[in-house]
C-alpha cells in the first residue's frame, strides 16, 4: 500500500517503498501525520490556480516597481520566444529596453531567468488548454511524426474540440521517441495528454486525424487501434487527414501520364537551370525588363508537399513563358556572350519542349486543375475546418473539374455558436451531437504545421535543446497572443507559485511597499497582479525551510557564504517580513 501524495515528495518512509499494515488506524495515523500534512500541503500549492498559493500570499511587501519591472521582463521573454529567438538575445534586449528609459533592475537578465519566465508563460497557456479539456464534453487528437534537426524522430500532439458551437485546436507538446513505432507513439501521446489534463480526455476522445500512415491506421496494430484497446473505446474514429489524400489522389491521378512526367521534369530542370547560374538568372532578368514585366523565377514543383506549391510553379512558368523562351533563344546563339555550350544544349532541349503544342496546352491544363485543387487543399489545410465544410467543399470542386465555370459558394452567415446560444435551452442535446460532429478532425494538417514550427525553433545551433524546452517555447509560439495583446499577469502569478523574493539583490529598488489591506487581495493600480493576504509560519529546524522560503540554489551572489549564513539570512528577513505584517495588522 502506498501514499501517491508522499510519494511525489519523499523517497523513505513506510508509505513511500510500500506499507503492509492494512489496518485502518495507520492509514489514520499517517494521514494527520506532519509529513503527510506537508506533503499534501506541497500538492495543493502545486495544484492551485494563480494567485491562490501560499507562496503568492507571502510576497506582503511587493511594490508597484517590483510588478512593472517584471511585467517589462515578461513581455521582453514572451516577444523572443514568439519571434523563435535564443534565450541569449535575452540579456541584451534587456540592455535595450535600459537604453531606452525603461526600468528594469539588475537581476534577472540572464538567459537562465528567461527560460524560467517563459515556461511560466508557457504553463498559464497549459493551464487555459487544461481547463478547456476539462469544459468540453468530445474531443479529438491530431498527431504526426518527423525527424528534428538533431535527426531524432518527434512525436507532436494537438486536440480540436468544439464546446457551445465554437471549434478550436490546441497545442499539447512534442516529445522525442526511441522509435517511431505504435507502441512507441501511443505511449508519448498518452504521457502528452496526461501531463495537460490529467485523466479526464480519456472519456472524451472520439476521433484521431493522421497522415494515413500504416503505423497509425494499422487495423491491427496501429496507434489508433493501440489507443482504442487501451482506453477501451473501440468506437474511437480514425480519419486520414484530407490534405494528404489530396495530394496522394492528385499524385496517382498524374502517375500514369507521360506529358505529365515530361511537363514536370522541365519544370524541375528549368527550375536548377536559373538556381544554380547566377548568370542565368541575371541574363533572364533582364529579359522581363526588355518585356516590361516584372521578374518571376521558376520554383521548385516535384517534391513539394502540397497542391498550393505545385500550383504557384505552374502560374509562374506560364506568366514568365515569353521572357523564358527569349532568353533561352538568346543563349542559343553562338555570339552571344553569355552563350556556352553546356548552356546552349540544355537551352535547345528546353526551347523545344517549351514551344510544343501539346506540352504547353497541358500546361495551362494543369493550371486550370491546380487552381481548383489548391484552393480547396488550403480549405483542408485551414484550422478551423470541420468534416461538413470539407464535404461542401470536395461537391463544389468535383463541379468546378467537370464543367471549367469559376466557382461560387455561398455559405450561410450563421455559425454554431450564435445556433447554440439561441437554443442552448431548447435542444441541448442535439446540439451536444453537433459538437461531437465539428470536434471530429478534418485534417492533421495542424501536426505539420507545428513541424515547420519545430525545425524553425530547434535549428542546428539548438538541437540541444530539451523536450520541456522545445514544448515551452512551441506554446508560447502557438498559443499565447501577439505582442502587442498579451499581458504577463497571470504567468508572474504562476511564477510566484515557486516562492519567490523578485529583485532581492536589486540596489537600485527603493520604493515602500504597498500599503496591505488584511481584509482583501492587494493588487497593484498599474498591473492588477493580486497578492492575497495569508500569514508564514517559519519552522527553522525543518530541512526544507529554505525550499519554503524561496531560496534558490543559484539566488546568492557569493558563492563561498556558507550554508549556516545564508540560512540565518533567510530567518532574520521572514522575521521582518513577519513584523511588518503584524504592525500592518
Amino acid at each position: 500500500m502506498f501514499c501517491d501524495v508522499c510519494r511525489k515528495f519523499k523517497a523513505t518512509g513506510t508509505y513511500v517503498t510500500g506499507c503492509t499494515n492494512f489496518k485502518l488506524d495507520s492509514i489514520k495515523s499517517h494521514s494527520i501525520s506532519a509529513s503527510h500534512t506537508r506533503n499534501f500541503a506541497r500538492f495543493e500549492a502545486m495544484r492551485a490556480p494563480p494567485g491562490h498559493t501560499v507562496a503568492e500570499k507571502s510576497l506582503l511587501s511587493m511594490n508597484k516597481q517590483v510588478v512593472s519591472k517584471l511585467v517589462i521582463l515578461f513581455k521582453t521573454a514572451h516577444g523572443l520566444a514568439k519571434r523563435s529567438r535564443p534565450y541569449t538575445d535575452f540579456s541584451w534586449m534587456c540592455d535595450l529596453d535600459e537604453a531606452k528609459g525603461l526600468v528594469i533592475g539588475d537581476t534577472y537578465r540572464n538567459d537562465k531567468r528567461c527560460k524560467e519566465f517563459i515556461e511560466a508563460i508557457a504553463n498559464t497557456e497549459r493551464i487555459n488548454t487544461s481547463s478547456l479539456i476539462e469544459n468540453t464534453k468530445f474531443l479529438s487528437i491530431i498527431s504526426d511524426g518527423a525527424t528534428d534537426s538533431s535527426h531524432r524522430e518527434a512525436e507532436i500532439c494537438f486536440v480540436k474540440s468544439s464546446h457551445l458551437g465554437v471549434v478550436s485546436t490546441k497545442f499539447i507538446g512534442i516529445a522525442n521517441i526511441a522509435k517511431a513505432d505504435a507502441n512507441g507513439i501511443s505511449q508519448a501521446l498518452t504521457r502528452l495528454l496526461c501531463n495537460i489534463a490529467g485523466d479526464t480526455w480519456k472519456e472524451k476522445v472520439i476521433g484521431m486525424g493522421t497522415d494515413g500512415a500504416s503505423v497509425m491506421l494499422g487495423r491491427k496494430g496501429g496507434v489508433i487501434r493501440k489507443i482504442q484497446d487501451q482506453l477501451e473505446r473501440p468506437y474511437i474514429v480514425g480519419v486520414h487527414c484530407s490534405a494528404h489524400r489530396l495530394e496522394l489522389a492528385y499524385k496517382d491521378a498524374c502517375k500514369e501520364i507521360i506529358l505529365y512526367k515530361k511537363v514536370d521534369n522541365l519544370m524541375m530542370n528549368l527550375y536548377y537551370f536559373y538556381r544554380n547560374s547566377s548568370l542565368n538568372r541575371s541574363n533572364l532578368i533582364v529579359s522581363f525588363e526588355v518585356l516590361g514585366k516584372k521578374p518571376l523565377m521558376p520554383t521548385r514543383v516535384s517534391g513539394t508537399r502540397w497542391v498550393p506549391h505545385t500550383m504557384r510553379a505552374i502560374s509562374n512558368i506560364a506568366n514568365e513563358y515569353s521572357a523564358i523562351v527569349t532568353h533561352l533563344q538568346q543563349i542559343q546563339n553562338p555570339h552571344d556572350p553569355a552563350s556556352r555550350k553546356d548552356s546552349a544544349a540544355k537551352a535547345k532541349n528546353f526551347l523545344m519542349m517549351l514551344t510544343s503544342k501539346n506540352a504547353l496546352y497541358f500546361i495551362y491544363f494543369l493550371w486550370d486543375i491546380t487552381i481548383c485543387l489548391s484552393r480547396l487543399s488550403l480549405v483542408f489545410q485551414d484550422r478551423k475546418t470541420t468534416v461538413g465544410v470539407i464535404h461542401s467543399e470536395l461537391s463544389a470542386a468535383r463541379d468546378i473539374l467537370q464543367s471549367y465555370k469559376e466557382r461560387f459558394v455561398d455559405l450561410s452567415e450563421v455559425t454554431w455558436a450564435q445556433v447554440n446560444s439561441a437554443l442552448v435551452d431548447k435542444c441541448p442535446n442535439i446540439l451536444a451531437l453537433i459538437d461531437l460532429v465539428l470536434s471530429m478532425p478534418a485534417s492533421s494538417f495542424e501536426a505539420e504545421r507545428g513541424f515547420s514550427l519545430m525545425k524553425i525553433i530547434k535549428t542546428d545551433w539548438r538541437s540541444r535543446l530539451k523536450d520541456s524546452t522545445l514544448s515551452d517555447l512551441m506554446m508560447v509560439k502557438l498559443e499565447s497572443p501577439e505582442i502587442g495583446k498579451f499581458s504577463p499577469n497571470a504567468a508572474i502569478n504562476l511564477w510566484f507559485n515557486k516562492n519567490r523574493r523578485p529583485f532581492f539583490n536589486d540596489k537600485k529598488m527603493g520604493n515602500s511597499a504597498v500599503e496591505i489591506d488584511t481584509e482583501d487581495d492587494v493588487m497593484t493600480e498599474e498591473t492588477g497582479v493580486k497578492f492575497p493576504i495569508s500569514s508564514a509560519k517559519i519552522n527553522e529546524d525543518d530541512d526544507d525551510y529554505l525550499y519554503d522560503s524561496g531560496a534558490e540554489d543559484d539566488f546568492y551572489s557569493d558563492e563561498d557564504e556558507t550554508l549556516e549564513n545564508r540560512r540565518n539570512h533567510e530567518v532574520n528577513a521572514y522575521h521582518n517580513l513577519l513584523e511588518s505584517i503584524s504592525d500592518v495588522m
